[in-house]
């Protein structure tokens, strides 16, 4: 929760300072790392759905549902990773 609101109050300081400086590429960086690391344990940390005899007699299976969801935040996480690389090459460029 923590991280979402760091997140969008980040985003509102980056309308008003369209330049990147080291201090905002560094919060940038440490926001999609807790999202990529956050996303990742969320995918791996036990069963994401609790289901029981019943519903298994649904459309899919709770494994096969689980399986779509693990993936859905791995590929999820793909996305804040990809910034966290992307703000350490221009941060290491500022240097």
């Amino acid at each position: 929760m923590i991280t979402i609101v760091l997140s969008v109050l980040l985003s509102l300081w980056q309308l008003q300072q369209r330049i990147w400086s080291r201090r905002l590429l560094l919060s940038n960086l440490l926001v999609n790392a807790a999202f990529t690391v956050f996303l990742v344990l969320l995918a791996f940390n036990g069963p994401l759905l609790q289901a029981g005899p019943a519903e298994l007699n649904s459309l899919f299976t709770v494994v096969q549902l689980e399986k779509v969801f693990t993936n859905g935040l791995l590929i999820t996480a793909c996305f804040p990773g990809y910034e966290v690389v992307r703000d350490l090459l221009r941060l290491k460029r500022l240097n």
